[in-house]
């Protein structure tokens, strides 16, 4: 079976996408951003997910976000920067990787402290990119106040695609090799994520 088959079958098997075109057509906006960083995408890290992944509507959160840890998508009761935040939600799902050592999905960017609880400065940073990455494909943008934080997180993406690229720092998020990311960074002093 190859993997346009496994994948379409993941699909099309999970009662809970009631809408298979509409997500089908998501995946492949992802896989196309990729594609534009010639990182070949071919979704094999995620058919587990997408296998059971949930879609629920909410009147409770006017966002529409990804739950990663209920592998659910969450559409909020506003339709005030979705396209935005479809977009980011599927850059999140797609960005997951199962590392075996600590059982569990990584995603993008995002990295753990010693003692197991997400890292902060990762999380904003992957945040920050995947926000750029939307903006630059699709002309989108999602107004951030604090300035100061921007200019800082700009500063951080700088350094980073100059130092690897940006196919390779797509390449390590779309894998969720953050890990390895910072550990090159930190290897050569320019230490973005403490």
């Amino acid at each position: 079976m190859s993997i346009e088959e496994r994948l379409y079958a993941a699909i099309e098997n999970n009662n809970n996408i009631t809408d298979k075109i509409w997500f089908n057509n998501n995946l492949q906006f992802a896989k196309e951003i990729y594609n534009t960083y010639d990182v070949e995408y071919d979704f094999s890290n995620v058919f587990d997910i997408i296998k059971n992944i949930k879609i629920e509507k909410t009147n409770q959160d006017s966002r529409t976000y990804y739950d990663s840890l209920r592998n659910s998508i969450i559409i909020g009761n506003s339709l005030d920067d979705i396209h935005f935040d479809l977009c980011k939600v599927f850059l999140e799902i797609t960005s997951q990787n199962y590392e075996e050592e600590n059982k569990r999905y990584n995603s993008g960017l995002i990295i753990y402290n010693q003692d197991g609880t997400l890292n902060e400065e990762s999380v904003e940073f992957n945040n920050h990119l995947i926000s750029k990455i939307v903006t630059y494909a699709t002309g989108i943008t999602k107004e951030d106040n604090n300035t100061e934080k921007q200019i800082e997180l700009d500063e951080k993406l700088k350094i980073v695609t100059d130092k690897v690229g940006y196919k390779d720092l797509i390449t390590y998020f779309v894998y969720a090799k953050g890990d390895l990311l910072y550990s090159k960074m930190n290897s050569d002093n320019q230490k973005i994520i403490m």
